[in-house]
């Protein structure tokens, strides 16, 4: 199976994460020859226009924290027939979701490490006015050396500035979300440095804030309530420590930490004797024992230097030493010589000799030297050639004029051979030039149609898409009307029931009003008709209707259950007929009545 590309340039290895807002993979860079990694953003959000404009910008803008160590730097952003995605810098690590999930909590100073590393990521980005807003362990990366990055910048803060589902779902994660945030209103820094605090106080206990609380219910206690879990920290974890994480997680922005400069500068001055504090700023990761070689030539004594040899002729000596002779030069000059003496040995044996006797002996004649000095010749030693020998000679010499002129016509042949040749072979380029051209032509056109068919099917593909994202509104739309109709039944159906506890409420002040009436006006009858009593309880109110000419009562705490309610009925007062007041005894100063609630309403009294 093919391997997947993007751009035709970025060759897909593997993927790495799956969120979700997109994919994030390794991939193989062919034209820079380079591993890099793309996060290619979800189709059904690449084929929403303003998104698009706002995850570009923020794209630029995140270009701005380029040259952070702990920030994933952003090469390019790129669109792939209406895929959306970034370049990113490509950092082999894992994250610290997955750290926590297999070695539980870290050692004190390691958790403090990191926190810094990501305290200097967000002091870069809060300097140029970016908010993350997603603080997470899913989104901070950690290698082997414990060199901390902070990735998913711009993309969260575009999903933050897109519009809310028809359900009002919040974009972001509920479990490191500021209080502010969950309530949709303003955020700056601060926001980040509570998501900070949860990540710290994850690291030293292993265990999230939030814990085994459903989504629901967090977002309840963030927009509703004004407090968050108890933080519970182990014994081994310092005060100070402990302190700085209650500082990050106010509830109120105003009284936390108010910018990550201050939270480096109070992580800096807790102290941990036994530890070595990593200061990204002053040393890159992996960057003290690595040796950068070419890739053509390693040899075992020099990884980085390129070595050139030079040329040397066949006597060892370099061919770039100016005062040493060029080899066509020495040839020239060995081939002047060699011609130099076949000419002179040449013109010695064919052309005559002028003796210093003055006498011309004509062509064959022969010198004779007996000494080393010149002297003249004798008539016998003066040999004249006959007429045979001299008919030979000129034979000779037009035998070889004949045959420097067939020399000379072959080489003319050669030549016009040649220049045909020439000819013919440039012909065939010239045509071998224009096949290559007319193919060229038919496979562009082929390539240009290929294309067409391409981007018709893309724009089809898109057309579904968007199709289907409509009819998922549409869907949604529907749900959230059945919601606000199950919503607003519930409503009418809460003040029905409103409104039944308040007739209900009034018909029982009604009852205990005819209650304390009936008693003031002294009458056991009327008293009897509405209530329920024992013997010994009417002879004690005939008693004291009797003995008093005015007794006054009120009306304490009243308790309600489903079907009845317990109320004291306090005696305040009694005077007596000659005007004495007399207060009430402990025993007759409260007492308790129950009037059971039924299908019809308030029962009857019962002392």
């Amino acid at each position: 199976m093919s391997k997947q590309v993007f751009s035709e340039r970025f060759e897909v290895q593997e993927l790495i994460a799956e969120g979700g807002m997109g994919a994030v993979y390794k991939v193989w860079d062919t034209k820079l020859d380079r591993v890099v990694a793309l996060k290619v953003v979800h189709t059904h959000l690449s084929s929403d226009a303003d998104f698009i404009e706002r995850f570009r910008d923020e794209a630029r803008k995140t270009a701005r924290l380029q040259g952070n160590s702990n920030i994933v730097q952003i090469f390019d952003v790129a669109n792939d027939h209406g895929t959306e995605y970034l370049v990113m810098e490509y950092f082999p690590s894992t994250n610290l979701r997955d750290q926590l999930r297999s070695q539980g909590k870290f050692p004190i100073q390691d958790a403090i490490n990191v926190t810094r590393q990501i305290a200097l990521a967000l002091e870069k980005s809060h300097s140029c006015d970016i908010i993350h807003r997603d603080i997470k362990p899913a989104n901070i990366l950690l290698d082997n050396n414990q060199f901390v990055k902070l990735t998913d910048f711009g993309i969260s803060k575009a999903l933050s500035d897109a519009p809310l589902t028809t359900a009002g779902q919040l974009i972001g994660t509920l479990k490191y979300m500021a209080p502010e945030q969950a309530r949709n209103t303003p955020l700056d820094g601060r926001a980040d440095l509570y998501a900070l605090g949860i990540v710290l106080y994850e690291l030293i206990t292993g265990i999230n804030l939030w814990k085994d609380v459903e989504n629901l219910a967090i977002l309840g206690k963030l927009q509703a309530e004004n407090t968050i879990p108890a933080l519970n920290f182990p014994s081994d974890v310092p005060l100070g420590i402990q302190a700085i994480i209650q500082d990050l997680l106010r509830f109120d922005p105003t009284d936390r930490i108010q910018s990550a400069k201050a939270l480096i500068a109070r992580l800096d001055k807790w102290e941990d004797p036994d530890a070595t504090t990593f200061d990204p700023r002053t040393q890159e990761p992996n960057d003290t024992d690595v040796t950068v070689v070419n890739p053509r030539r390693q040899d075992s004594n020099d990884t980085d230097a390129t070595v050139v040899a030079p040329s040397l002729d066949s006597e060892n000596r370099p061919s770039s030493d100016p005062s040493y002779p060029s080899t066509a030069i020495r040839y020239s000059v060995i081939a002047a010589i060699i011609l130099l003496v076949i000419g002179g040995y040449y013109y010695v044996n064919t052309f005559p000799q002028k003796l210093d006797t003055g006498i011309n002996p004509g062509i064959g004649t022969k010198v004779i030297e007996d000494s080393l000095e010149a002297r003249p010749l004798t008539p016998k030693e003066i040999i004249i050639p006959s007429i045979d020998e001299t008919k030979t000679a000129s034979e000779e010499v037009l035998v070889a004029q004949a045959r420097a002129t067939e020399k000379a016509e072959a080489a003319e042949k050669a030549r016009v051979a040649r220049a045909k040749a020439a000819a013919q072979a440039e012909a065939a380029k010239k045509a071998e030039a224009a096949e290559k051209a007319r193919v060229a032509r038919a496979k562009a056109a082929a390539q240009a149609d290929a294309a067409k068919k391409a981007e018709a099917a893309e724009k089809a593909r898109v057309a579904r898409a968007k199709a289907a994202a409509q009819a998922d509104a549409a869907d949604q739309a529907k749900i959230a009307k059945e919601i606000a109709a199950v919503k607003a039944k519930i409503a009418e159906a809460k003040v029905k029931i409103a409104e039944a506890k308040a007739a209900e409420t009034q018909a029982l002040n009604t009852l205990l009003a005819d209650l304390q009436q009936r008693i003031s006006e002294r009458n056991i009858r009327a008293l009897k008709s509405i209530s329920t009593m024992s013997t010994s309880r009417q002879n004690m109110l005939e008693n004291l209707f009797a003995r008093y000419q005015t007794i006054e009562t009120s009306i304490g705490a009243i308790t309600r259950a489903d079907d009845k309610a317990t109320v004291i009925l306090q005696f305040t007062r009694f005077v007596r007929p000659n005007g004495e007041i007399v207060k009430p005894s402990r025993f007759l100063k409260t007492t308790t009545v129950i009037i059971p609630n039924n299908e019809d309403g308030w029962g009857l009294v019962d002392w």
